[in-house]
Parts: C-alpha cells; structure tokens; sequence
C-alpha cells in the first residue's frame, strides 16, 4: 500500500490523519507513507540532460524519517 492525497483540493494533514488513525505498526506507517514506493523506484533511472554523471545523486533513501 502506498499513501497519496486529493491534493490539492484536501489539506495533507487531513489524508495523513486518515493513515495515523489505522493504528499501524510504526514500521507500517513508515512503509504507507513513502518506504513503499521508495522501493517500487528504487532503481528506476531518468535521463539527465546537461549534468555530468558524477554530479548526480542516485542514491534513493531506504527508509522515510517519521514525522
């Protein structure tokens, strides 16, 4: 499962209540709200134009920082 909003017609604060009130698992919530999809584009690659290989960051963090 991943999270996504009706922005930007609802507040974020609202959608993301929606997901805190499950009673998830902290490791659960972290998942829903970014782990999940971090992983389905994980190594997903997007042409760059203009910059040199070196300068771009393709690391894709692991885990989301809770809020």
């Amino acid at each position: 499962m991943i999270f996504g909003s009706d922005g930007p017609w609802l507040h974020p604060s609202i959608e993301l209540y929606k997901i805190r009130v499950l009673g998830l698992s902290p490791r659960d919530e972290q998942l829903v709200l970014g782990g999940n999809i971090l992983r389905l584009i994980r190594n997903v690659r997007f042409p760059v134009r203009n910059v040199a290989p070196s300068e771009v960051e393709t690391r894709v963090p692991l885990a989301v920082a809770p809020m």
